[in-house]
Order: structure tokens, then C-alpha cells, then sequence
């Protein structure tokens, strides 16, 4: 019984993070242009994937923005709900803070579809905790953000709809090793949402 209330509580962490973030429908007087880092799978990714990726083809995108636009949604995904809520433009993508020189005052998205806490043998989206180190790196490596300033006065959304769950018992048709296996992915969750903390 312990292994799903740890599971119930790694599924529920997307929307624990959105209730967290949008107690009010206007950002505050300190905070009029708030940045939003984002970090997850598909429920919160807005473009990261490659161009060939079926996120970019129809039918996704038909309801909004009304063309394939990287979403694995016919509509808004967390990202697009929270950035709403929170007043907030969209933060840029990841897959494009190289390639142009851009203002990256509104946040990052580092969500990939598909992405889970551990590396996936099939899936080459990058891990969750390897998404948090792309911030850790522009933080501190690079200084494009500001730990105090920045990162303090921002907002973070988690998104994980449990893809690691489904690989393991796909792989692993004797539940004995279950509950330790979703031991670690809590520990990783929380690993993930200690760093971003500071």
C-alpha cells in the first residue's frame, strides 16, 4: 500500500505544481513579468521535438494554434495553462536558445515529449534530471540566468505522467520489484525538485 501512495504522489506532481504556482489570476506587483521553467514529457512540452517528430504532423494542432506546432496536443498543454494563469508569455525552447541570439527573460521550456526520470533504451529525449542540469548549466556555467534573482523569482513547473511505470511493467512481469522501483523514481523526483529549489 505504501508503493501507491508514492505512486499516486509522483503522478500527482504535475498538478501539484500548477496548483502551487496559480493562487491568483494576476501575477504579483513584484513579479509582473514572471518566468516560467518548465521541465518534463509531453503534457508540458511545446515544441522541443525534432521537426520529424509526429508532434509536428497533423492531427496535432488542428484546435490550437490551428497547424502542427511540436505540441502533442490538439489544444494547450500545461505549459500554455500555467503561462495563462500566470500572465506570463510562453518561455522560449530549449531546442532553440542556440541558434538565435534571444531575450531569455521570459524562462525556458525544457520538456520533451516522451521524456521519463531514467534514460529510456527506446525514447532519446533527455531525462528529467538531465533537463534540470540544462538550467543548472545555464545558471551557472554560462550565467544567462541569476540564481537570486532569476531562478528566485520564478516559477517551475514538473510535469511526469508516469512513462518509467509503463517500461517497467512491460519489462518486469513479476511485480515483486515494483514498489522499490518506484522508490527511485520518487527519490529521482525529488533529487530534481531539491535542485531547482536551490
Amino acid at each position: 500500500m505504501h508503493y501507491l501512495m508514492k505512486l499516486f504522489f509522483s503522478l500527482s506532481l504535475f498538478f501539484v505544481g500548477i496548483n502551487g504556482a496559480v493562487g491568483s489570476n494576476q501575477p504579483s506587483q513584484a513579479n509582473k513579468n514572471p518566468k516560467l521553467f518548465v521541465f518534463g514529457n509531453s503534457y508540458a512540452d511545446t515544441g522541443n521535438m525534432k521537426p520529424t517528430a509526429l508532434s509536428w504532423k497533423l492531427p496535432y494542432g488542428i484546435t490550437f494554434p490551428g497547424k502542427p506546432s511540436g505540441r502533442y496536443s490538439d489544444g494547450l498543454t500545461a505549459t500554455d495553462f500555467l503561462a495563462k494563469q500566470l500572465g506570463a508569455k510562453l518561455p522560449y525552447l530549449w531546442r532553440t536558445h542556440g541558434k538565435k541570439k534571444v531575450k531569455l527573460n521570459r524562462g525556458m521550456n525544457f520538456a520533451f515529449g516522451g521524456s521519463e526520470v531514467f534514460d529510456s533504451p527506446v525514447d532519446r529525449s533527455p531525462n528529467i534530471s538531465t533537463q534540470v542540469g540544462f538550467l543548472v548549466n545555464l545558471a551557472l556555467a554560462r550565467r544567462v540566468y541569476t540564481i537570486d534573482g532569476d531562478l528566485a523569482s520564478s516559477y517551475a513547473l514538473l510535469s511526469y505522467s508516469g512513462t518509467d511505470y509503463y517500461g517497467f511493467i512491460d519489462q518486469n512481469p513479476n511485480m515483486a520489484a515494483y514498489p522499490a522501483f518506484v522508490e527511485f523514481i520518487v527519490e529521482d523526483i525529488q533529487y530534481s525538485l531539491g535542485i531547482m529549489n536551490g
